[in-house]
């Protein structure tokens, strides 16, 4: 169950991080255009990650309940 907590934890930091990545460059760079694409483009990327995750974990659990 920890596992689980942490994990979330760094989920939710990542989309944190693109989040204040796309804002940086939205407000503080003329070179860099912070884009609402690209932070889509992060979450969904979280969210196929928490996918992959939780398939690997019950394939795990079935090789060391079998």
């Amino acid at each position: 169950m920890r596992i689980l907590v942490k994990t979330k934890v760094v989920y939710i930091g990542l989309i944190l991080y693109g989040t204040g990545t796309e804002i940086g460059q939205y407000m503080f760079t003329k070179t860099r255009v912070g884009d609402l694409n690209d932070l889509f483009a992060d979450i969904l990327a979280v969210l196929l990650e928490v996918c992959l995750y939780q398939m690997i974990i019950k394939i795990i659990q079935r090789i060391h309940a079998g």
